[in-house]
C-alpha cells in the first residue's frame, strides 16, 4: 500500500461482527491473567509460578499462561522458552538469560521480578522511555510486550515481534524507529493506529490491529510437511476429532525447552535412544515445534496413502495426558476431501516426516470441501526452498549456495533466477524447459561459470587479442559480462535481473571482481565508480541479483576473502535423503545415502558428504539394480576414494564389508548382488 487512504479503504471492507466477538475473546483472556496474576502478586510472586517447566507447580504458571493459552491477546507462540528470561529444563536445570547468567537462580529471579514491577510502576507514571534502561527484560522483549498490553491495554497495541511491528509500522507510512526495543515499537505503531485508523474507522485499537492482520498481515510463506500420525497412522482418529497433529517422542518432553537441534539431539541420544538419524530427526521436530497459522500438513499412511490435508490454525502445545497418544501437538484445521491411495509408493513417507512435491501438493489443493464448498488453504506458488532464496538474496543483493557435491545447488539457483523473474511453471515438469527458455532470452537471467583462467578481463573489462586488418593481431578493449549483465538488468528495471555464478570457488575472487567488490553492497549501488581501464563511469544497478554456488568439497567458505564473505549472504544446502522417495529390489535409497553420510560426517566432516543427485537419474530416484551399480562404481567409488587418497583405514570405514582388505579397493559385484550387499552393509538405522 502506498498510503493510508488506500489501506483504510480496504479496512473499511472488514466483519465488524467478526472483530467484535475476537475483542470480546481478548477481553476474557486478559480477565483470565488479572486474576489468576494481579499485579498486586508481582513484588512477591514465586519463581515456581512464573517459570515455564516447572513440574513442581500445579496449575499454570504465568509464561505457559501467556504462550500458550492467551492468543486472542497476540501470540508469542514459536521458537525455544529462552524467551521466557528463565525456565527449567526438562533436566532440572534452570536456564538463565545471558544477562542473568553466573547469579543463583532465586537471585537471578529476583533480579527479573524486580525489572517487571519497576517497569508496571514506569508505565502507570507515564514514563515510557525508561523502559530500555531495564536490561534483564531486554532477552524476553515479546514477552514482556506482551505483558504490558495485557496489564495496561490504553497504552500498548496487541503486536509484539519486531518483525510483525516493522512491517505494520512501514505499512502506515512511518520508518520503524532504528534500534528500538518492542515496546518502544510497540508504542510507535499504537501511536499511528490511534491517530490514522481508530477515529476513521470508527473501531477500537484492537479491532484495528485485527483487521489488519486480517488483510496485511506480514508476507510469510508457508511451509509444507508430510507427517505420519503414528505408526500404521495410529494416531489418526485423534488427530482428526480433536484438530491437531500430533508426534510423539513424549521421552523428551515439551520441545519449547529446546534451544537448538544439538541439545534436542542429546535429548533423543540420552532418553530414547543414541541413533545416527537422531541429527536430522531433531531438526524435524524443532520444525514441527515452530508450525506457524498458515503451514500445511500432509498426513499419511505408509508410502501409498494421503489422509488428509491440513492448515496449521495455532502454535506448538504439549499435552501430557494419555501416555498410548503423542504429547507433542500443532492445532489443524482438516480436510479430508483429497484423501486417496496414490499410483506410486514414495518411499521417503516411511519415516514420521517427510517432504511433499510442489506437483502433489498442487493436486492436492484443489478439491473443495463438501461441506463449506470453500478450498481450505491458500495457494503457494513456488516450492519452499525457491521461497527461502528469494528472500535471502534480498537482503544483500547477492548470496553464495554452498554444500557437498551433488545437492542440487546450481539447479536450485537457476530455479530461483526464474522464480526472480515471474516466471516459475505451475508444474515442476516444466520447469527444466522454463530454464532454457529464460536463459535463451537472456532478458531476465545469465548463467556463468568461474574457472583458475577467469579474471577481471573476462568478467568487468580488459584489453584481448582480436585479428586485425593486417592479418596479425591487435589488443582492443572489450566489455565483461558482468558489464553487460549490468546492463541487462537496467534495461528490465526495477523488475530483477538474475545473474548465476556456477562454480564461483574456482575463480580468484578479488581478482575478478576488482573494485567493484566495494559496489556491490546494496548502500553503494546507487553511487559511480570510474573503471581503471576504460575510464567509463558505472554503477551497479539495484535490481541485479548475483546467485553463486560454491562445492565445499573443493573450498570452504571460510577460506573466501574476508571482502566476498562480507558482501555476500550464504546458503548451506545439504544432502536430502527424503528427495529418494524409491527404492531398488528393497533396497531404501534415503536409508542408504543416511548411512554412509552419517560414516562420512564421523569420519571426513560434513562438507564431504554425498549429495543426493549422485542417485536421481532425470530427477527421480534410480530404480534399476543396473542403473545403481553405474552411480556406485562409477561416481561415488571414484569420489570416496578421492576424499580417502593414501588413507586406506578411512575407507574401510566408510565402505566395510564392501571393500576387499586384501587388496584395499571395492570388491566387484553384479548389479543384483551389488543390491544385496548394500542392504547388508548400510542396515536401516531405525525408524524415526
Amino acid at each position: 500500500m502506498d498510503n493510508i487512504d488506500a489501506v483504510l479503504e480496504t479496512l473499511a471492507q472488514s466483519n465488524r461482527g467478526v472483530l467484535q466477538r475476537k475483542s470480546e475473546r481478548a477481553e476474557l483472556a486478559r480477565k483470565a491473567i488479572w486474576e489468576q496474576f494481579p499485579r498486586s502478586d508481582w513484588p512477591s510472586m514465586s519463581l515456581d509460578r512464573y517459570a515455564q517447566g516447572n513440574a513442581l507447580t500445579s496449575g499454570t504458571t504465568f509464561c505457559t499462561l501467556m504462550e500458550f493459552h492467551t492468543d486472542a491477546l497476540g501470540s508469542i507462540k514459536g521458537g525455544s522458552a529462552a524467551k521466557h528470561m528463565i525456565y527449567r529444563h526438562h533436566t532440572g536445570e534452570w536456564r538463565l538469560a545471558a544477562s542473568l547468567q553466573g547469579l543463583d537462580v532465586e537471585l537471578a529471579w529476583q533480579w527479573l521480578r524486580n525489572d517487571f514491577v519497576t517497569a508496571f510502576e514506569r508505565i502507570e507514571s507515564g514514563d515510557f522511555d525508561s523502559l530500555d534502561g531495564l536490561k534483564y527484560l531486554q532477552a524476553g522483549q515479546s514477552l514482556s510486550t506482551k505483558t504490558f498490553a495485557a496489564y495496561f491495554p490504553e497504552h500498548f497495541a496487541h503486536v509484539y515481534g519486531k518483525d510483525h511491528l516493522h512491517h505494520f509500522i512501514r505499512l502506515l507510512g512511518s520508518e520503524p524507529i532504528r534500534g528500538a526495543a518492542s515496546w518502544s515499537l510497540n508504542r510507535q505503531l499504537k501511536s499511528l493506529i490511534d491517530e490514522s485508523l481508530v477515529p476513521r474507522l470508527d473501531v477500537s485499537r484492537f479491532e484495528a490491529v485485527e483487521a489488519l492482520y486480517a488483510h496485511f498481515a506480514p508476507p510469510r510463506d508457508p511451509h509444507v510437511l508430510k507427517i505420519a500420525p503414528g505408526k500404521g497412522a495410529e494416531w489418526w482418529e485423534f488427530c482428526l476429532e480433536g484438530s491437531v497433529i500430533g508426534v510423539g517422542w513424549n521421552q523428551v518432553g515439551d520441545l519449547t525447552q529446546y534451544a537448538s537441534a544439538d541439545e534436542l539431539r542429546t535429548a533423543l541420544d540420552t532418553e530414547v535412544e543414541p541413533k545416527r538419524s537422531n541429527v536430522s530427526l531433531a531438526k524435524k521436530l524443532l520444525q514441527f515445534r515452530d508450525l506457524q497459522p498458515g503451514d500445511l500438513i500432509v498426513a499419511n499412511r505408509g508410502t501409498h496413502e494421503v489422509l488428509g490435508l491440513g492448515t496449521v490454525t495455532g502454535g506448538y502445545r504439549f499435552d501430557q495426558v494419555d501416555p498410548e497418544l503423542p504429547w507433542n501437538l500443532v492445532e489443524v484445521e482438516w480436510d479430508i476431501n483429497c484423501k486417496r491411495r496414490l499410483d506410486q509408493p514414495l518411499h521417503g513417507w516411511q519415516q514420521t516426516f517427510g517432504k511433499v512435491s510442489p506437483d502433489l501438493l498442487h493436486q492436492l489443493r484443489p478439491v473443495k470441501s463438501a461441506e463449506t464448498g470453500a478450498i481450505p488453504v491458500a495457494e503457494a506458488e513456488l516450492p519452499v526452498e525457491v521461497q527461502r532464496l528469494k528472500q535471502v538474496v534480498d537482503l544483500k543483493g547477492q548470496l553464495i549456495l554452498h554444500g557437498p557435491p551433488g545437492t542440487g545447488k546450481t539447479r536450485l539457483a537457476l530455479r530461483a533466477a526464474l522464480a526472480l523473474a515471474g516466471r516459475y511453471p505451475d508444474s515442476e515438469a516444466e520447469v527444466p524447459t522454463a530454464i532454457q527458455n529464460l536463459l535463451d532470452d537472456g532478458t531476465r537471467a545469465m548463467l556463468t561459470t568461474f574457472h583458475p583462467s577467469y579474471g577481471y578481463e573476462d568478467f568487468i573489462e580488459g584489453f584481448k587479442p582480436v585479428p586485425s586488418d593486417e592479418g596479425g593481431l591487435k589488443l582492443e578493449l572489450r566489455r565483461g559480462l558482468f558489464l553487460d549483465a549490468c546492463d541487462a538488468a537496467r534495461a528490465v528495471h526495477p523488475d530483477p535481473y538474475t545473474l548465476v555464478i556456477d562454480e564461483v570457488n574456482r575463480g580468484d575472487l578479488p581478482r575478478v571482481f576488482g573494485e567493484l567488490i566495494t559496489m556491490l553492497e546494496k548502500d553503494k549501488r546507487p553511487l559511480s565508480m570510474r573503471l581503471p581501464v576504460s575510464g567509463q563511469t558505472f554503477n551497479i544497478p539495484d535490481n541485479l541479483r548475483i546467485i553463486a554456488t560454491l562445492n565445499s568439497a573443493d573450498h570452504s567458505i571460510t577460506s573466501l576473502d574476508n571482502a566476498i564473505r562480507r558482501r555476500f549472504s550464504f546458503v548451506r544446502l545439504d544432502p536430502d535423503p527424503e528427495v529418494l522417495t524409491g527404492s531398488v529390489d528393497g533396497l531404501d535409497l534415503a536409508v542408504l545415502l543416511r548411512e554412509l553420510n552419517a560414516r562420512i560426517r564421523a569420519h571426513l566432516g560434513a562438507d564431504l558428504e554425498i549429495g543426493h543427485a549422485y542417485l536421481l537419474r532425470d530427477d527421480r530416484p534410480i530404480d534399476t539394480a543396473a542403473h545403481l551399480a553405474l552411480a556406485f562404481f562409477n561416481e561415488l567409488v571414484p569420489l570416496l576414494e578421492d576424499y580417502t587418497f593414501d588413507r586406506p583405514e578411512i575407507l574401510e570405514r566408510l565402505l566395510g564389508s564392501m571393500l576387499d582388505p586384501q587388496i584395499g579397493s571395492v570388491k566387484t559385484f553384479e548389479p543384483s548382488d551389488l543390491v544385496g550387499a548394500l542392504a547388508s552393509e548400510f542396515a536401516r538405522d531405525g525408524d524415526e
